[in-house]
């Protein structure tokens, strides 16, 4: 039979139990035998220990050995209600041959302290690799035991980056699948940053929740931290583990996939951060600063970008959005370029990727993107066909938020890319916004675009030489959608038209009737803007998606008749009839480089030229002869422009 235990305040000790902790504490273990075998019962509180527990923490299984021997019983918990092994598993060093005692004596694998948390937890904790062992391999340690807050052992070692032990866990039973209180899992866990969990570090200690070790476990999350690379690697490790065994686009109930997690970097129903951040980004204040978060950078971000290169490569689905915001929103709101490239690279649809617009505002990845004065990703989002005027519920676009945030690169970079120069917003312009603020900077760029515009217009060439050599955009866009090449090819402005494609003007760029220049050059009774336009490449059958029409449905006689001589040659070239290369012969020999270089040059829809079809459909003979006479025309245009 147990023997009775005594409670002992300290101002009521007798000799007998002094001189037993004090033989404890000076390692004289025949005094303690001693005392011992007179008879003393083993089992009493002495301050905040119990004979037992004081060896224990005094590393010294021989006492241990011998109090066990003469009654001390091993699930006596000590004055912070926490058993012997407990304590083991909590100790500064990992004293397994101690915890092998204890066990081997009947301890309790599975004690739990007030706030849940079992032996198996500390040793997780105090990364006791030794002691994990021990209880990992005990058939009657609950592996999933959870504590209050719901955590397993195996989402603490997920939290600490403790690679192995997730796999131990793993394979002696334990379920990476079950959700903490929040509904957390391990593999949502894995996607947090580091910096996210210097926020939980940062909430632990101004809990209400109190802990007997609350401090302790406070000190070991700062340790985490300290131990950066090896947790980053090793939280990586563990993503990857549980992508392959838990799947990688199931929704716990807040509906976020890992991926969101991974680029929000925290768990949306674990801190104040996510609804602050949240709040922001369906709000019209974009670029308000984050004071408590750090963004992901240095070797944490190379990790946050392979995670999310990972997670994409094995079927995580870019373009899911949750809450109306997608993870475009969030990598353009932070800058992770990589990511935004990457999250492109993989999206499926424009619609539900770079221009899908947050239900609350209408604001797509863009508008954040010039708001936060994020260049490359701008760039990105314009270049995968992002929506450069698309307008939000209170009609912001991208360049008002890029001029009122006076990011004058990002005010050059839009307006180069076919930006609204002139569209109002509460009644102003961009430019007017620019100067009520006195971002001088930013005026320079808006009013350089307006004069370049404004002289294209009055077809004033010498005036736009001038704007374009002070580095004017040279696809600005009026609000009626018309380029400075739309002006140009509109009307008889041929050297106009001539020195903006020189200078790099786009000529398939399209106005609001998805309209290129080639329709409106199509209506003139002259041929030579048409001629200008095909010889650069311009797409000869554009079809506009708002009207249904074609330049040739749109043009003049002349005109019509050279679009459909073109269409012939297509025609032809596709399906190899070789009397195509008679009429181009015919016009080399007329000496007419004008009409041949405008065929030659001409493109499809596809944008192949004859030579690309006939090479594509394997009429190897007629595409020598077609490349050979494009090359012939090249060089006579090289010699006449010498001349």
């Amino acid at each position: 039979m147990e023997k009775r235990v005594i409670l002992v305040p300290r101002r009521r000790c007798y000799k007998r139990i002094e001189s037993l902790m004090d033989a404890i504490v000076s390692n004289d273990i025949e005094l303690l035998r001693s005392i011992l075998e007179s008879g003393i019962n083993a089992n009493f509180k002495y301050d905040l220990h119990t004979p037992l527990t004081l060896a224990i923490e005094l590393e010294n299984i021989e006492m241990v050995n011998l109090l066990i021997k003469h009654g001390a019983s091993v699930n006596y918990t000590n004055s912070d209600n926490l058993s012997p092994l407990y304590l083991t598993c909590f100790a500064t060093y990992d004293i397994a041959d101690i915890a092998r005692v204890l066990i081997k004596n009947g301890a309790d694998v599975n004690f739990q302290d007030r706030c849940g948390s079992t032996p198996l937890h500390m040793a997780v904790i105090r990364k006791h690799m030794v002691m994990f062992d021990v209880l990992v391999h005990n058939p009657f340690t609950d592996l999933n035991a959870q504590s209050t807050n719901g955590f397993t052992a195996i989402i603490l070692a997920t939290q600490r980056g403790y690679y192995e032990m997730v796999l131990k866990l793993i394979k002696q039973g334990g379920n990476p699948n079950i959700c903490d209180m929040k509904g957390t899992t391990p593999l949502y866990i894995s996607c947090i940053t580091l910096c996210s969990y210097k926020q939980m570090s940062m909430d632990l200690k101004q809990s209400d929740e109190t802990s007997p070790k609350l401090s302790e476990l406070i000190t070991t999350s700062e340790e985490i931290l300290k131990g950066e690379q090896k947790t980053l690697a090793g939280r990586f490790k563990i993503m990857k583990e549980l992508v392959v065994r838990c799947g990688i686009n199931n929704k716990p109930e807040d509906k976020f996939m890992p991926l969101h997690v991974c680029i929000l970097g925290v768990l949306p129903n674990d801190s104040n951060y996510f609804r602050y951040l949240y709040e922001t980004i369906t709000g019209n204040n974009f670029s308000h600063p984050l004071e408590s978060y750090e963004y992901a950078s240095g070797s944490e971000l190379w990790y946050l970008n392979e995670k999310v290169k990972f997670l994409l490569e094995h079927g995580a689905k870019p373009n899911v959005t949750v809450l109306g915001v997608s993870t475009f929103h969030y990598a353009a709101y932070f800058g992770y370029t990589k990511i935004m490239e990457l999250l492109i690279q993989h999206s499926t649809t424009e619609e539900f990727g770079v221009n899908y617009a947050i239900l609350h505002n209408g604001a797509t990845p863009l508008h954040i993107a010039c708001a936060k004065g994020h260049y490359q990703i701008a760039e990105m989002l314009i270049n995968a066909k992002g929506n450069i005027n698309a307008k939000m519920k209170t009609n912001e676009t991208p360049l008002y938020f890029a001029a009122k945030r006076n990011h004058s690169q990002l005010v050059k970079l839009l307006l180069d890319k076919g930006a609204f120069i002139d569209l109002k917003i509460h009644n102003v312009n961009p430019l007017t916004v620019a100067k009520q603020l006195g971002y001088t900077e930013t005026v320079k760029v808006l009013n350089k675009a307006e004069c370049f515009i404004k002289a294209v217009k009055r077809n004033q060439v010498s005036l736009v030489k001038k704007y374009l050599l002070l580095g004017a955009p040279i696809n600005v866009r009026s609000e009626k959608a018309k380029s400075a090449i739309h002006y140009a090819a509109s009307r008889d402005y041929g050297p106009m038209l001539s020195l903006l494609i020189h200078n790099g003007a786009e000529v398939n760029f399209v106005d609001e009737f998805d309209y290129t220049p080639l329709h409106y050059s199509a209506k003139l009774n002259s041929c030579d803007n048409l001629k200008i336009l095909l010889s650069n490449g311009a797409i000869y059958n554009k079809k506009s998606s708002v009207t249904d029409k074609m330049p040739y449905d749109l043009a003049t006689n002349d005109n019509r008749q050279f679009l459909e001589l073109i269409d012939r040659m297509f025609f032809k070239t596709e399906r190899g009839v070789k009397d195509v290369l008679e009429l181009l012969f015919l016009l080399k020999s007329k000496n007419n480089r004008d009409d041949l270089n405008a065929i030659l040059n001409s493109v499809n829809t596809n944008e192949d030229t004859l030579h690309r079809v006939a090479s594509s459909y394997g009429y190897h003979e007629i595409s020598a002869e077609l490349n050979r006479l494009k090359m012939h025309v090249s060089s006579k245009y090289e010699e006449n422009s010498n001349d």
